[in-house]
């Protein structure tokens, strides 16, 4: 898949299914989006993908450890987001998505000093 997504020519050129394979893309995406907005609403999926998908290149080398981190610092954000919005009695889109801008300000700093 990795392969589609960055050249789709050259996986063409290799043999690969980009049809089949940019079907899948599409509908994980999808997937995604939809059980986004049951939790955080339309407007922050993008926001939240963005954080936990800028987060994950500054935390794994490798494009598979990278969408590991990015999967599990998603997942990670959701879980604290929730939990502090249950606590403080708030909206839990918001302290979701802020909570993910917080883990992404933080390892830009830190990717930054590396």
């Amino acid at each position: 898949m990795f392969a589609v997504v960055l050249d789709e020519e050259a996986a063409l050129v290799a043999g690969l299914p980009v049809g089949a394979l940019n079907t899948v893309l599409a509908v994980l995406a999808a997937v995604t989006v939809v059980a986004g907005m049951r939790v955080v609403g339309v407007l922050l999926v993008a926001a939240l993908n963005g954080a936990a998908g800028g987060v994950g290149p500054t935390a794994g080398d490798v494009v598979a450890a990278a969408l590991r981190w990015a999967m599990a610092i998603g997942v990670a954000c959701v879980v604290v987001g929730l939990t502090a919005a249950r606590a403080l009695d708030v909206a839990p889109g918001g302290t979701i998505v802020l909570v993910a801008a917080a883990v992404f300000g933080v390892t830009s700093l830190v990717g930054a000093r590396r």
